[in-house]
């Protein structure tokens, strides 16, 4: 963990550590006729869907420790010290159970917004997971006036698969083809299934040489591995390169799913790039 993501975690796990200390202070002046033991759930809450179970534990310890500490202080009596501690015991148990439930459905919110974000049939990001990375993505290459090139992938000849092997067929193929691109993409890359038999590919901080070369690899590898299960599936690649990346999303991917259609109509199994947007000579490799 770098010294940023410790100083993200450290900031409000003082804040909540802060807040626990004012509730048992807040507990201490008003007296024992006062019941305000409820508002430590306040902080264990916080911490359970903020940081984590094991944060979420810690405060819960907190809480209990000022909440004996409160009740020394504030004149609570009971007749025999084993009540101290079966009451301290109790209300550690209730902390930590709430700390406990708190953290476990966070994490399984999390868990269920993550499956949202990935195309379950071949465990790469779908179009919305896609979208959220990229713009960051996009973003970071804006600011750094960095290369960047995105491309549409469409699968040849896929519905005849599904039209004559059947869904079950076309499935294993769209995982293979998966497979294939991601092996030949580096960690930096993003790979994204927007639907059907539709890809989509950004290369950050790719020249478009080295970004032609990386695309026509996956269209080689495609063409052996589908011949390798005896499939007559190839692949087209429409791309757009830019020299310094654009702020618009949107207009990037559409224009790379226009030049699709022109490796579509150059006979398929192509690879067709287009430079910085606006240039209307298409490179075919």
């Amino acid at each position: 963990m770098n010294v940023a993501s410790l100083g993200r975690r450290l900031y409000p796990t003082s804040a909540i550590l802060l807040s626990v200390f004012c509730v048992a202070f807040l507990d201490t002046v008003t007296g024992s006729e006062t019941r305000l033991y409820p508002l430590y759930f306040i902080p264990i809450t916080i911490a359970g869907s903020r940081l984590g179970k094991i944060e979420a534990m810690v405060v819960a310890q907190f809480c209990t420790v000022g909440w004996l500490i409160a009740n020394l202080f504030d004149g609570t009596y009971f007749s025999s010290a084993w009540y101290w501690v079966i009451n301290t015991l109790a209300q550690w148990c209730a902390f930590s159970f709430v700390a406990y439930l708190v953290a476990k459905l966070h994490a399984m919110t999390l868990k269920v917004e993550e499956e949202a974000r990935v195309d379950a049939l071949t465990g790469i990001p779908n179009i919305r997971g896609f979208n959220e990375h990229a713009i960051r993505l996009l973003e970071l290459c804006h600011r750094e006036e960095a290369p960047i090139v995105i491309a549409y992938i469409d699968l040849d000849n896929f519905k005849r698969v599904n039209d004559i092997q059947g869904h079950k067929r076309g499935n294993e193929v769209l995982k293979i083809a998966a497979q294939v691109m991601r092996s030949k993409l580096r960690s930096a890359d993003l790979l994204g299934r927007v639907g059907g038999d539709e890809f989509v590919v950004m290369l950050p901080h790719a020249a478009v040489d080295k970004a032609a070369e990386t695309l026509e690899r996956i269209r080689a590898a495609i063409e052996v591995a589908m011949r390798s299960e005896n499939c007559e599936v190839t692949a087209s690649l429409g791309a757009v390169a830019y020299d310094a990346a654009p702020r618009d999303l949107g207009f990037a991917t559409e224009t790379a799913d226009k030049i699709l259609l022109q490796a579509k109509h150059l006979g398929k199994n192509k690879v067709v790039i287009a430079n910085n947007v606006a240039s209307s000579e298409y490179q075919s490799i």
